[in-house]
């Protein structure tokens, strides 16, 4: 398979729109090779750019929900809400000959798995989960055009986003006053 950038000349043709592009085509293609391909439009920079925004925007004006230490944590949360998350378990932890399935029994083994699962993401989202006898650690993937070329999928996750940040991070406000707010406010320093 070969992930590539095509402009699209008309009449059904289409060329590689860089050199890169078409000497990946070239390497794994030979001339004249019948191939399949799933066509999509790559997710706008600009949607991308406006998300961000609106994140910076709801952290500066978040009234409610749980707090965070910065945008980018919250940007992690909205991800998580939005089902866009790599997740992690570790069995119960047995103490004493008996299943520790009491969140203070198995405190110090959760915060230490926390703490490290938090070196490596902005927010980490730790839960007990005790159908499966597991604790089950979620942390945002990353929102980038490689990790996320679907637009389609893309805006999925953004109106997610939107939907909870006007339900828990700014209760009240609506959808049309949140795009309103971010398109007015400065970005936030890093």
């Amino acid at each position: 398979m070969v992930n590539a950038f095509l402009i699209h000349d008309g009449g059904g043709r289409f060329h590689a729109a860089s050199k890169i592009d078409h000497h990946n085509i070239m390497q794994r293609f030979p001339v004249g090779d019948r191939v399949r391909a799933k066509l999509t439009a790559p997710r706008s920079l600009k949607q991308n750019n406006w998300f961000h925004c609106i994140v910076q925007t709801a952290f500066k004006n978040q009234r409610s929900g749980p707090e965070f230490a910065d945008w980018k944590a919250l940007r992690s949360y909205l991800l998580i809400q939005a089902g866009w998350f790599d997740e992690w378990s570790a069995p119960w932890v047995v103490v004493g000959g008996r299943k520790a399935y009491k969140f203070n029994i198995m405190r110090p083994v959760i915060e230490a798995l926390a703490a490290g699962m938090r070196r490596r993401a902005d927010y980490t989202v730790v839960i007990a989960d005790t159908k499966r006898e597991l604790i089950v650690f979620r942390v945002a993937r990353s929102f980038s055009f490689e990790s996320c070329p679907d637009p389609e999928e893309a805006t999925r996750i953004i109106d997610h986003a939107i939907g909870t940040i006007c339900q828990e991070i700014i209760p009240g406000v609506s959808e049309e006053e949140l795009r309103t707010m971010s398109r007015d406010a400065p970005p936030i320093d890093e």
